[in-house]
């Protein structure tokens, strides 16, 4: 008898604790945030605003990119209704589709021959190292380097002439102010996007002159 006392007492005390491991522990709800902080988050998950990636010009509801293409279009539809202002404007919009045009062909080429330049060098370069590795005697040459270096200061130059030769903004307010002067009744006009660097605020301006 004595020692069925003993089993039960030992029995119940390892009951207890595991009942309490057994028990799950469930976190209350979390708190909602304040009405205001709602509101700003509504805010925070506004999308930004992306602006057009060209200006414009208009004129008389007609819209065409601020470049040498959409300056050309524009000419092109009044060559025949305004032939003198036509006539008065093409040699300013020819020199623009010229410097484009030479900024374009410097870059391609510019990239073309450091391309070339680069790899030969990379080839001679691979070709010295293995003279040098069966002959460390002989005199070793960098010409495989030199030919790559041209390579990259070329690839620069593709880089950097072409953005001075090729038009920029200055030069097409020039023409369209040529032209406002020659035909103000009905003068172009810039519509440009401004984008604040602001997601949460998203605003977008427009502007035009």
């Amino acid at each position: 008898m004595r020692a069925f006392l003993i089993l039960i007492t030992t029995f119940f005390s390892l009951l207890f604790p595991l009942s309490l491991l057994a028990q799950v522990y469930v976190p209350p709800p979390p708190t909602p945030p304040p009405a205001h902080m709602h509101h700003i988050n509504q805010m925070n998950m506004a999308p930004p605003v992306v602006p057009e990636k060209k200006d414009k010009v208009s004129i008389k509801n007609q819209y065409y990119e601020l470049d040498h293409e959409g300056l050309r279009d524009y000419l092109e539809s009044i060559r025949y209704d305004q032939s003198d202002l036509y006539s008065t404007m093409n040699p300013d919009m020819e020199q623009l589709e010229t410097d484009e045009k030479t900024a374009r062909y410097v870059r391609y080429g510019a990239f073309v021959v450091a391309g070339l330049l680069t790899v030969q060098g990379f080839m001679t370069f691979q070709s010295e190292a293995r003279d040098a590795v069966d002959d460390p005697g002989s005199e070793s040459s960098n010409n495989g380097s030199t030919m790559m270096t041209a390579g990259v200061v070329i690839a620069a130059i593709g880089v950097l002439i072409p953005n001075l030769i090729k038009p920029d903004k200055k030069d097409y307010l020039n023409f369209i102010n040529k032209h406002n002067r020659q035909n103000p009744e009905s003068p172009l006009q810039i519509n440009a996007s401004i984008k604040l660097d602001r997601p949460a605020v998203g605003l977008n301006m427009a502007y035009t002159f």
